[in-house]
């Protein structure tokens, strides 16, 4: 067997305009030193397919299916529904680049996350990353075709730094941005364990009437973003973050996060992503096993500190 390709893309936090960058809200995104890596080889045989084996944090397969190119059929597989999207990305690129399936004989595709895949940081998106540089299409093209969303986890998979995005009609268009503020020392990542189902926040959003509300909103938080990336104080970063966390639940009519689950926190609550579930962000001026008591007393075990999360 001879490798071919071998990739790595970073997973994603979303730290503002959550649901709002799908209407081309300025976002800040972080990228983390979490994320998916793929190794691609070839191998012969006489009928043209694709091997998938997707491994979790401790190497054990969450996922493997074989794939017929000759058919575009799914031959076995451990998940009916991921073998389906999955030959749906395997048509997408030979639609785009058939000399890539049609010249190999097998092809051995080995995906291998370093994080929980239930931690929502981008299982989806990174494989699309990969995929896309492996074959050579426009990992854009190829995220619409099967997942949609506002493409700023695909922005953060190749992203080495926090970044500035925004998704456009035509093209999304990012900058990396410089946030190592003085204060990362007192933020942390809370994990809630309430994975979100992206396509249904996405859905949920959109079912609401909000074109009079969403002009006034998109200003409000490209202020707060200026505001956050040169907050100089973690007072300054909270209050803009609270802000922020204002607008959002005023727009979208959902609770607060610091409401449902730390009200009696002295530091900022702010949800990341889909609202209410997975990741939250905490800030914190005591000790980080003082927070790491806090967060298990509420049933919350996973707590990782900013400079081991962001890249």
């Amino acid at each position: 067997m001879q490798t071919t390709y071998t990739g790595r893309a970073h997973g994603k936090l979303l730290l503002t305009a959550e649901y709002l960058v799908l209407d081309n809200s300025p976002a800040i995104a972080l990228p983390t030193k979490y994320g998916q890596s793929m190794e691609v080889s070839s191998f012969p045989s006489d009928h043209k397919k694709v091997i998938c084996t997707s491994l979790d944090k401790n190497n054990e397969p969450w996922f493997e299916g074989e794939f017929d190119m000759e058919g575009m059929r799914v031959m076995s597989s451990t998940d009916d529904g991921i073998a389906d999207r999955f030959l749906s990305l395997l048509q997408f690129i030979h639609a785009k680049n058939p000399a890539l399936l049609e010249e190999a004989g097998g092809i051995q595709i080995e995906n291998k996350i370093d994080f929980d895949r239930q931690w929502g940081l981008g299982t989806s998106s990174t494989l699309i990353h990969n995929l896309a540089t492996w074959s050579g299409v426009d990992a854009y093209a190829l995220l619409e075709h099967s997942f949609g969303g506002s493409g700023y986890d695909l922005a953060c998979a190749a992203a080495d730094s926090p970044i500035l995005y925004r998704r456009n009609s035509s093209a999304p268009r990012f900058v990396s941005v410089p946030f190592q503020p003085d204060f990362a020392e007192q933020i942390y990542f809370v994990y809630l364990g309430k994975k979100q189902n992206s396509r249904e926040g996405i859905q949920n959003y959109r079912a609401l009437s909000l074109d009079d509300k969403l002009p006034h909103a998109i200003a409000e938080v490209k202020e707060l973003n200026e505001n956050i990336l040169s907050a100089k104080s973690l007072s300054d970063f909270e209050e803009s973050l609270e802000e922020h966390e204002e607008i959002i639940t005023n727009l979208i009519g959902m609770p607060k996060v610091k409401d449902l689950y730390f009200s009696d926190h002295a530091g900022v609550a702010k949800s990341l992503g889909a609202w209410g579930g997975d990741f939250v962000l905490l800030t914190h001026q005591g000790s980080f096993e003082s927070l790491k008591t806090y967060c298990q007393l509420k049933g919350f075990d996973i707590v990782i500190p900013y400079q081991e999360m962001i890249l």
